[in-house]
């Protein structure tokens, strides 16, 4: 037992010992902060750093999706099938008046016939010269338009299609058949491209007074005869205004003399014989003055031959304008009826 206790001691004493030493040589601490020892002031090791290098991180750029894509991608990860959308069809109808213009009330015979004449001898004033006629210019006026007027002082003949004939009353002293016609036709716009008004026996209307208003013709046409036919011997001429797309067609009874055939368009002449075979004024024909008519166009008679007016007389469209316009000289043509014989055209 006292061995045991003797150890035990021993073993302490041992151990007092090793913490006594170990406490004397931890070094002191000055008041830098440094540490100090025994053999004086140890400089603190310093550990090196190491540098690790990092691959920096890129971001993904998203790219807009092109306008294309923006309608047509499909947010699933997976297509199983295409559809093709449909395109709903959208018509378009172009706003169009559903009412038409109240038509004017009709005129009594004796009101229309007064109307009527006021027009045939005020229509040569300056708000409606041709190829203007009764406020109507082809090319330019619809026939809904026209006909709001028209209607009231006249009858309708024949309608077909695009064309209508009307009929026009007029005194007994004008006309044996006591009305004249007008053709009218309109396009698929529904204006108006043609005129055709029939011949009357009326004054003012003569070849001298409109070449007078009109100038000089760019095209004038002539035929006739080298006799007299059944005691008549017709003498037709063709004044036609390409530029101002309209036509003057007369047919008046000339004289022979001495191998000579004249034919006279005096002022104020209205036929008393035969006021219906030869009316003073002439047949209008009114067109689109965008187009040129032909000499078969404008007459319209498949049979007619037609000759220019300086291959059977000394005159051309220019001299005849002068002839005409000079107050001094007669409006009368000549032409030998040498060059009207058959065998000679």
């Amino acid at each position: 037992m006292l061995q045991i206790r003797d150890n035990k001691l021993f073993m302490t004493a041992v151990m007092i010992w090793i913490l006594l030493s170990n406490v004397g040589c931890q070094p002191n601490i000055s008041e830098h902060g440094e540490m100090i020892s025994d053999q004086g002031v140890i400089e603190p090791q310093t550990t090196p750093t190491i540098k690790i290098e990092t691959t920096p991180t890129i971001e993904a750029v998203t790219q807009p999706p092109s306008p294309i894509s923006a309608i047509t991608e499909t947010p699933s990860p997976s297509i199983t099938s295409t559809t093709v959308p449909t395109i709903p069809t959208v018509t378009t109808t172009l706003a169009t008046s559903t009412s038409s213009p109240e038509p004017l009330p009709t005129l009594s015979p004796d009101e229309a016939i007064e109307y009527i004449m006021t027009l045939l001898e005020d229509y040569q004033n300056s708000g409606c010269l041709l190829p203007c006629w009764w406020d109507a210019i082809p090319g330019i006026t619809s026939w809904e338009d026209a006909k709001l007027n028209l209607m009231t002082i006249s009858t309708v003949v024949l309608e077909k299609e695009n064309r209508i004939w009307l009929n026009f009353p007029l005194p007994d002293t004008l006309s044996e058949a006591s009305n004249f016609t007008q053709l009218y036709s309109w396009n698929e716009l529904g204006i108006i491209d043609t005129i055709t008004i029939e011949s009357i026996n009326i004054s003012g209307y003569d070849a001298k007074t409109m070449v007078g208003i009109f100038g000089i013709p760019d095209e004038v046409w002539v035929r006739t005869l080298d006799a007299p036919y059944l005691g008549t011997l017709p003498f037709e001429l063709v004044i036609i205004y390409q530029s101002k797309g309209f036509s003057l067609y007369y047919s008046i009874d000339a004289t022979l003399n001495d191998d000579v055939v004249t034919a006279c368009f005096e002022p104020g002449f209205v036929e008393l014989s035969n006021p219906d075979l030869f009316p003073a004024s002439p047949e209008i024909f009114i067109w689109a003055n965008a187009e040129t008519k032909t000499i078969d166009e404008i007459v319209q008679e498949p049979d007619a031959i037609f000759f220019p007016l300086e291959e059977k007389t000394d005159l051309t469209p220019e001299t005849l304008y002068e002839k005409f316009a000079n107050s001094s000289e007669s409006p009368c043509i000549d032409t030998s009826s040498e060059l009207w014989r058959v065998g000679n055209n």
